[in-house]
């Protein structure tokens, strides 16, 4: 490899090295506010490996709620859950007295974003 391919490696090495640190000290912004239990392993895993971090992650989730004036702002959360629900849950959660407004039922797959400091390595990490 040619020096200056060296010192270019070295330079993305330490850009890569100092934005894991960032996201592994940051604070979950999340409303849950952690990682899923369910994929608390996997997530580890990664972020052991020296060249990926995981910056954003979900293991799925149930979301009943009503949405408030601007979309996401001010939505009344009546269930939200990131491992199966039953029915009687979602009976409970629709109970009493509800808001105006419509009601949403969502379901969201699993999801994970991973930063990985080259091609090579995000190559490596889906199998390629």
């Amino acid at each position: 490899m040619a020096v200056g391919l060296q010192a270019l490696d070295k330079s993305t090495n330490a850009v890569f090295n100092s934005r894991k640190q960032q996201v592994l000290q940051q604070v979950d912004l999340s409303r849950k506010g952690s990682i899923d239990d369910y994929i608390k392993p996997l997530v580890e895993c990664i972020n052991s490996n020296p060249n990926s971090v995981t910056t954003s992650s979900c293991s799925g989730r149930i979301v009943i709620y009503c949405e408030g004036p601007q979309k996401k702002k001010g939505c009344h959360w009546l269930l939200v859950r990131h491992n199966p629900v039953t029915l009687d849950e979602v009976v409970t959660s629709l109970s009493g007295k509800l808001p105006t407004g419509d009601i949403n039922f969502k379901f969201e797959p699993f999801v994970l974003h991973v930063l990985c400091s080259s091609l090579e390595a995000a190559s490596d990490m889906v199998g390629e």
